[in-house]
């Protein structure tokens, strides 16, 4: 564990200084991500029915909202 702990230590001591405040967000992230526990499809299956009292014809607006959504931002990737 140790040998590992020396190799991270290393590693981060060959970054840019003006990197390191993105390399701090994603180890800090990840340490907060493991402290809350459960699995990303322990979060995901946790929205599962969120949506099941909305009435039928305002939820096929919204999947058609959010199909008019993706469409236009994937539109925009392939033109840059």
């Amino acid at each position: 564990m140790e040998d590992t702990k020396q190799k991270v230590v290393d590693e981060l001591e060959q970054i840019p200084r003006e990197k390191l405040p993105e390399i701090y967000d994603l180890i800090h992230h990840y340490r907060v991500g493991l402290e809350q526990g459960g699995s990303r499809r322990d979060q995901i299956l946790a929205l599962a029915g969120s949506w099941k009292e909305m009435p039928e014809e305002e939820f096929n607006a919204f999947l058609d909202d959010v199909a008019t959504r993706r469409s236009k931002a994937f539109h925009r990737r392939c033109k840059q």
